[in-house]
């Protein structure tokens, strides 16, 4: 082969292999940003879901000691995001999710507490036994999981 033929392969090759590898290195950097752009969106989504369910369990389990059931529509929202959890969640989520509200209608079915009574059993119990705050630390530990991905 002439020398010009080999010269100008040479530099067809190495135009070709440096085109290449700048197209893989822009196509893995774009996959990587895109995976940890969703991984972020489904951390916040999954925050705002377990922070609404933590708040109104915390709503339901209040009046639930101050008040008997007097109508069903009193748990919708919070059965309603029990539900969305399910879709999402992992299954230590689920089940700290389902004990809160199983509480929550058993306490509904106690009778109903006085204000120094309730303020006299915060002060006895330990928050070891709160299913809120269980279900948080269960929302916490998937949530740590997820941002391992980042």
């Amino acid at each position: 082969m002439e020398n010009s033929v080999i010269t100008a392969m040479a530099a067809l090759f190495g135009s070709l292999i440096g085109g290449l590898t700048t197209l893989a290195t822009a196509w893995l950097s774009q996959r990587y940003t895109t995976r940890n752009q969703r991984v972020r969106e489904e951390i916040a989504k999954r925050e705002a879901l377990y922070g609404a369910y933590i708040d109104e369990a915390s709503a339901r389990m209040i009046d639930a000691l101050e008040h008997e059931i007097s109508d069903a529509n009193q748990i919708v929202r919070m059965y309603g995001l029990y539900c969305r959890i399910q879709l999402v969640c992992t299954q230590p989520v689920l089940e700290e999710a389902e004990r809160l509200l199983k509480r929550t209608a058993e306490v509904y079915a106690m009778p109903n507490i006085t204000l120094a009574d309730l303020v006299r059993g915060a002060l006895e119990s330990k928050a070891e036994g709160d299913p809120i705050v269980a279900f948080s630390r269960a929302c916490r530990e998937e949530l740590e999981t997820l941002q391992r991905y980042l």
